[in-house]
């Protein structure tokens, strides 16, 4: 999945004119620059904004200082920020009438995979009152008579409008969802789980069809125009840049609205025509760690991501985003001792072999391919998997002579595959739906995956039935199969930190074995992926951070 890379500006005034310098299409009198007021100057990420009615004030959730996530109302000139006295939440919508749909408690899992409880706070009312449904996203249409929200399940969301009528199911995911009048909904259809491509879509009546033809690289920010007839949205096709695009929702042309070095993210739309929008930086770190040893940073750019240690511990396998990656990124392995890091090719890094010989990689494009990288000497090889669409992750078995591949063919979901190396030959080890990649065994006969229901099971790899995994507490995976597959190392998902057990895998016993992850928690997001040596002695971790800021944008058209 690619992370884009993004830059900080440290004032106001630069903003503006870095923003006005790329603002595509614009004129250069006085009259058509933007101009840029910021509302918030903490340390931390907005995860939601909105405009309230009049467009005077602006509700926005945020985590500060590593706080949890809440709600608070600033003015719009960037004056008298007050938090709201709320448990923590977001804000989700605003209605005609003022009222706050909120996301209570909202938890994180795989970057923007995140769920949260509806509640709606009514105008003048005091407590919130929960709605019993946990969600990704929701709304209120233009009268503030219906919602529609965006439900998560397990492996699944669904968009209903009203909630218990399904609009759209998806086994991947829908980031936002927005009404443009009072029954045409916009949303993010992000097709496969965990991943930030994705199309913007329209729901009409009982139809759904794409806004936009297009598949953006990633796809984030979405607000309509206060009359409608444009939908304006985050986007980023190729490169590094993440910008504010618009559609016409009758015709479907696409026109830029603003551009920056860096990552723009929209929030809402005034009826004034007035922006909410965040910038973004995103910072991505790899820690390392060996044994109770002090840990060290991996990383040698502001965003790169472990893929895999070498067996011993002593390499890294490490996926750097940027240009020279045409978008998909580019693979280096690196010491663990702090030795410069060596270029290896374009792709992102899935898995490095047993013997530390190669390297898998997938490069995302048009036609996505999976390709052995040499670490050393030899020549680079593509791998075929027949009538795949889209390759998602890649792990090599225990003796190197196979991959388990996550993997979808053309309409079809997501499932896993086994690739042997020597003959070619493939097959399907899970059914469609089960594609989430998790350990292979050291003994290389199964692998671990969550199934259709949730659960972290055991399906083998030369086929047959799937085989539960004792010891699990609910929302724990399995991070490494130890040697001897006696006993595994598991734990949940984005925790920070990370606090990872030692389960017997035959009685299920538990101890806690390390905990991973930084001190300092602002503007953390999560920790992990994480990737260990075959032993479980040394740990090699990714560390998300998001930093943004919220300005209202004028003179932007």
């Amino acid at each position: 999945m690619r992370r884009p890379i993004l830059a900080a500006f440290s004032c106001l005034a630069l903003v503006a004119g870095l923003v006005a310098a790329f603002l595509a299409g614009r004129r250069s009198d006085p009259e058509s620059r933007p101009a840029f007021r910021s509302l918030t100057f903490r340390r931390g990420f907005v995860l939601s904004a909105r405009f309230l009615p009049g467009g005077t004030s602006v509700a926005y959730g945020a985590a500060w200082e590593g706080a949890p996530v809440r709600a608070f109302l600033v003015n719009a000139e960037g004056s008298g920020e007050r938090p709201l006295d709320l448990p923590p939440a977001d804000v989700l919508a605003v209605s005609v009438q003022g009222d706050l749909l909120l996301g209570l408690g909202r938890s994180f899992r795989h970057d923007w995979m995140t769920g949260a409880a509806l509640a709606r706070k009514d105008l003048g009312s005091t407590k919130p009152v929960e709605l019993s449904l946990r969600v990704r996203a929701a709304d209120w249409s233009r009268d503030g008579g219906t919602l529609a929200v965006v439900r998560v399940e397990e492996r699944a969301h669904v968009l209903e409008r009203p909630p218990g009528r399904v609009v759209h199911r998806t086994p991947g995911w829908v980031g936002q969802v927005r009404f443009l009048d009072d029954d045409r909904v916009a949303f993010l259809d992000h097709p496969v789980w965990a991943d930030r491509r994705g199309r913007l879509v329209l729901a009409e009546g009982g139809k759904v069809r794409p806004l936009v033809e297009e598949e953006f690289e990633t796809l984030s920010g979405l607000a309509p125009s206060a009359d409608g007839r444009e939908v304006l949205f985050s986007a980023d096709r190729a490169g590094s840049q993440t910008e504010v695009l618009a559609v016409d929702v009758r015709s479907g042309s696409v026109r830029p609205v603003l551009a920056a070095p860096g990552a723009l993210r929209i929030h809402d739309v005034a009826p004034d025509g007035r922006l909410l929008l965040a910038r973004e930086e995103e910072r991505r770190t790899i820690g390392f760690r060996r044994g109770a040893r002090a840990g060290s940073d991996l990383a040698w750019t502001t965003d790169a991501q472990v893929a895999a240690l070498s067996a011993d511990g002593s390499r890294a396998l490490v996926t750097v985003f940027d240009d020279r990656g045409a978008g998909t990124g580019t693979s280096w392995i690196r010491g663990t001792d702090g030795e410069a890091p060596v270029l290896l090719g374009p792709g992102e890094a899935a898995d490095l072999s047993p013997d530390g010989r190669w390297a898998v990689v997938i490069r995302h494009g048009g036609s996505d391919t999976l390709a052995l990288l040499p670490v050393g000497g030899g020549e680079a090889r593509t791998l075929v998997l027949p009538r795949v669409e889209r390759y998602h992750w890649a792990r090599f078995t225990p003796d190197g002579r196979a991959l388990v591949v996550s993997a979808n063919e053309p309409g079809r979901r997501i499932r896993l595959f086994r690739l042997d190396l020597g003959s070619g030959e493939s097959r399907a080890v899970t059914p469609e739906g089960v594609g989430y990649l998790l350990a292979v065994t050291s003994t290389g006969d199964a692998v671990t995956s969550e199934d259709m229901d949730g659960r972290i099971r055991l399906f083998p790899l030369a086929g047959g039935a799937p085989r539960d995994v004792r010891g699990l507490l609910p929302g724990e995976i399995v991070l490494l199969w130890l040697p001897g597959d006696g006993a595994f190392l598991a734990a949940r998902p984005n925790e920070a930190p990370l606090r990872v057990h030692r389960v017997d895998a035959s009685t299920g016993e538990r101890r806690l074995e390390t905990e991973v992850g930084p001190a300092d928690r602002s503007g953390l997001r999560s920790v992990g992926p994480v990737a260990f040596a075959s032993d479980g002695s040394a740990v090699g971790f990714n560390v998300s951070r998001l930093f943004s800021e919220l300005y209202v944008a004028t003179g932007v058209r």
